[in-house]
């Protein structure tokens, strides 16, 4: 990703994936917030430009509503029945794909660092998903030289789903992957969900609720449409009956004693 510079009120930081750049700001303690960011750091001398790669980056500080659930839903039927149609994106849609086998993503992804150190169960939970909501959260910290690069964006993304073995989703996509869109992605502002084995058919909400019918096909898609900056819960629907409800809750990344 190139550098990009994310906010410049009485100086400018630039970013390019974990490590900031802080120049032109005074002396003393400078606090950077917005929807992706939030710490501090000191300024020794004004106009100095300060490496503050130490911080790793994102420093996701997700809304509150997060770890919280929508209201209960009254029923499938009623969604399905009263909900309101909204329109989605299609980011990105390939019906060749397919995802590696197991010895490959094993031997490619799984048995070098940083994947390594993670859980058994996480790895797995993530290569056998049918769908997920892009967060835009990093999973680690860095790269290691004897491992996946993952400083391009969408890079944890695409090794922890079996996606590296294709090109780069975020120069063939319809939407964009700046910083504002990245920022409305974190926020639910808008919605990003990754189907495997799946399409999108119809979309609808009803209050905290989103329908997503879906009918099986190969490859993936990668769709996108409005939110709201509160809790909710994605139904993915195909012939009458939901399969699976969005968000889910992964199991532990790291084992015991681990990072």
């Amino acid at each position: 990703m190139d550098w990009e510079r994310i906010i410049g009120r009485t100086g400018d930081v630039y970013i390019r994936r974990r490590v900031l750049h802080l120049v032109a700001f005074a002396t003393g303690t400078v606090h950077i917030v917005d929807d992706h960011l939030a710490f501090q750091v000191t300024i020794p001398h004004e106009g100095t430009a300060v490496n503050a790669g130490q911080l790793k980056y994102p420093l996701i500080h997700p809304p509150t509503y997060y770890t919280q659930s929508p209201a209960p839903l009254p029923g499938l039927a009623t969604l399905l029945d009263n909900g309101q149609s909204i329109n989605f994106t299609s980011c990105s849609t390939d019906s060749d794909w397919q995802r590696p086998t197991l010895r490959d993503q094993t031997d490619r992804v799984w048995s070098k660092r940083p994947f390594s150190e993670a859980s058994t169960d996480w790895l797995h939970w993530w290569f056998s998903q049918p769908a997920m909501i892009y967060d835009t959260t990093d999973h680690f910290v860095q790269s290691f030289p004897d491992g996946p690069n993952l400083d391009s964006l969408l890079a944890d993304w695409r090794y922890l789903s079996g996606m590296w073995n294709m090109p780069d989703i975020v120069a063939g996509s319809a939407c964009r992957y700046d910083s504002q869109s990245l920022n409305d992605l974190l926020a639910r502002r808008q919605i990003e969900v990754w189907l495997w084995g799946y399409r999108a058919v119809r979309l609808q909400r009803l209050d905290q609720h989103f329908g997503l019918q879906v009918k099986a096909a190969s490859g993936y898609q990668i769709i996108r449409f409005p939110g709201i900056e509160d809790a909710i819960a994605i139904h993915l629907v195909e012939n009458g009956h939901e399969i699976l409800q969005l968000p889910q809750t992964p199991p532990q990344q790291w084992l015991e004693g681990q990072p």
